[in-house]
């Protein structure tokens, strides 16, 4: 079989100067042509853009007229290009990481092999993997029964599937545990950051330090079942690790639950008095009772001045904020919830503790190699 080669260097870069020039051609003429036109009469080209866009007897169509009837659609449009900005930059850098562990892994694996006096192949099928037992079994079945206590088949009928998991999981970790021996034994350091977003986190209810070196922004819906099961785990994570970790809370009501948008408006209200871990951990616990007037009864049992309340949850005093949580949180890509991201580190759904855990470590381990590295 003919084997392809790609193009040498030279080749390369005869190439890419045909095409460039190619688009500068292009380009320059796009360019002349706008040049020419607004030399000729730059009047009308002021004109074209501040005047009307039509005219019905007479009477003018402002530009500003036709953005203002176009404004939702617009700002949606806004939106999905910030949407795909963000998606194309976080999967461009998974990507990018991505190969870059092939890389490293292929050069350990090379290295080793050279150690042992085999090949890099052979090393990789030597690689061990633990057995999957009965107990493993059972333990991942009791799992899936707490996260879905109803409609679960019997145990008997999904064992193998079970079985083919948890199979591919314990080779996915003992290559892991691997490498990360041999990185060690290697001195492997990469420099290229995970995929992250910006997510603000000052000026909403949180708990936790400002300067806590991890700050978990969640992004959820008080008529969210999925939201309501994660908050056990946002607790454990704020039990174990303390100061480590700044909690923060931004609204995210979908519109497939009807209540969920003024509930989350009673949050705010509640925060005004002091009181929004108070209400966010009663509606959660209550969550077939978020109608306004079990609003009101809520607030009244937490003991806050109600006719305050009631006032703000009427007036719809948090109706804006709570859509900018929402558009803020669609621009980076939450699309359902609960949401989370971790040092801007997106995770989805009600995840168990050791998702979570597993991120925050590692985000501590990070901040302590670079400290350790600055001194």
């Amino acid at each position: 079989m003919k084997q392809e080669h790609p193009p040498t260097v030279t080749g390369r870069r005869t190439l890419l100067l045909l095409v460039t020039g190619v688009l500068l051609l292009a380009f320059g003429w796009i360019l002349s042509g706008e040049s020419v036109e607004a030399k000729a009469d730059p009047k009308k080209a002021e004109a074209a853009a501040d005047g009307p866009v039509a005219v019905i007897q007479g009477e003018p169509v402002t530009r500003a007229e036709l953005e203002l009837a176009a404004a939702d659609k617009l700002e949606q449009l806004d939106v999905q290009r910030l949407q795909f900005e963000v998606r194309h930059n976080q999967e461009r850098q998974q990507a990018l990481l991505d190969a870059l562990d092939s890389l490293v892994e292929q050069r350990l694996l090379e290295l080793e092999a050279a150690a042992r006096g085999t090949t890099a192949e052979a090393l990789s099928a030597e690689i061990p993997t633990p057995e999957v037992t009965d107990a493993d079994i059972d333990a991942f079945y009791i799992q899936l029964q707490q996260q879905r206590p109803q409609g679960l088949p019997a145990k008997e009928r999904i064992v193998d599937q079970i079985r083919g998991h948890l199979t591919q999981q314990k080779q996915l970790e003992a290559r892991e545990a691997f490498f990360a021996e041999l990185r060690g034994k290697y001195a492997v350091e990469t420099y290229l950051q995970t995929p992250r977003v910006e997510v603000v986190a000052d000026g909403h209810p949180a708990r936790g330090p400002a300067d806590a070196p991890v700050t978990l922004v969640e992004f959820s819906d008080f008529q969210c079942p999925f939201c309501a099961r994660v908050v056990p785990t946002l607790d454990q994570i704020h039990e174990s690790y303390g100061d480590k970790v700044r909690i923060v809370f931004r609204q995210f009501p979908l519109n497939i639950h009807p209540q969920a948008q003024k509930a989350a408006e009673a949050s705010l209200c509640a925060h005004d008095q002091g009181k929004f871990w108070e209400m966010h951990d009663l509606m959660f616990e209550e969550q077939k009772t978020l109608s306004v007037p079990d609003l009101k009864a809520k607030a009244e049992r937490l003991g806050l001045d109600t006719a305050t309340f009631a006032q703000c949850l009427e007036s719809g005093k948090y109706e804006e904020q709570v859509a900018a949580d929402l558009k803020a949180g669609a621009v980076i890509g939450v699309s359902g919830t609960p949401a989370v991201f971790i040092n801007g580190r997106f995770l989805s759904g009600a995840q168990p503790y050791e998702a979570f855990a597993e991120i925050i470590d590692d985000e501590l381990a990070r901040q302590s190699q670079a400290s350790a590295k600055g001194r």
